[in-house]
């Protein structure tokens, strides 16, 4: 039984045969509708009847809008239960202050997020709670390099991924203490070997590249396209918190096209 459930999900899932279907209900829908309408013509009874028949085509017609809005329901419904939740989707049209904290230096011009001058990372005003997830969004790095934050709690207490045009450095900031300003940041600590951390060739300078990050449990994963360019386990992580970027001083960095998705 439940091979067939499986079966039957996966037919109204596949844009073609889920419209083969629907057509067919509806075909069968008219196809009744014209046996009802030749039965009661061939007994004369829509000449005596012109208000009966008018109700009866109006009444065949909503059916057929009924199914169409019914079938696009369904499959939407189907197609949609296995799609990730969406938590954050980084708009550019509003001002920054409304999604993102933080962000003095960032600028946005004609669509793109402009990162450079963060001592601290700024970070989505939401998040707090996010666990495992998935960070994506399209970057141009012009100087130096781009520094891309998740499980962050505030500003001074976050995991960072450098991203270089030759190496990935993994750094956490922590507070330092309530009268230093500095951002204090560490080496990252790993429960063992980093795992992987390939990333040189990968990044064409000056070109917009799709990049994604995702944290399960204290693994940590970047990707650039399809190819996965680090991996590794993190001791000293949230184990929940809020994304963002820094690029300190004269780094400088261009962002568009941010998401972020549950896992």
């Amino acid at each position: 039984m439940k091979n067939l459930w499986s079966w039957w999900l996966g037919i109204w899932k596949d844009p073609v045969w889920s419209k083969v279907i629907a057509t067919g209900i509806q075909a069968l829908i008219v196809f009744l509708v014209t046996l009802a309408v030749y039965y009661f013509k061939k007994n004369l009874y829509l000449l005596d009847h012109p208000f009966e028949i008018t109700l009866f085509v109006l009444l065949a017609i909503s059916i057929l809008i009924t199914g169409w809005y019914l079938y696009r329901f369904i499959r939407n419904r189907i197609t949609n239960r296995n799609k990730p939740k969406k938590l954050f989707e980084g708009k550019l049209s509003r001002p920054l202050s409304d999604n993102w904290e933080n962000v003095n230096s960032w600028t946005v011009i004609n669509g793109e997020l402009k990162v450079t001058g963060s001592e601290f990372p700024g970070l989505t005003r939401i998040g707090d709670d996010w666990e495992n997830y998935s960070f994506s969004f399209e970057a141009y790095i012009i100087r130096h390099c781009l520094g891309v934050v998740v499980r962050a709690k505030s500003p001074e207490d976050g995991f960072m991924l450098q991203i270089g045009l030759d190496e990935i450095k993994p750094l956490h900031f922590e507070p330092k203490n309530a009268d230093v300003l500095r951002a204090n940041i560490k080496e990252a600590i790993w429960t063992g070997n980093t795992g992987l951390n390939e990333i040189h060739g990968k990044i064409i300078k000056n070109t917009w590249l799709p990049y994604k990050v995702e944290v399960r449990g204290k693994e940590v994963r970047l990707f650039i396209g399809d190819d996965m360019v680090f991996m590794g386990d993190i001791t000293k992580m949230n184990s929940t918190g809020r994304v963002g970027f820094r690029n300190y001083g004269d780094e400088l960095a261009l962002i568009k096209n941010i998401k972020v998705e549950a896992l």
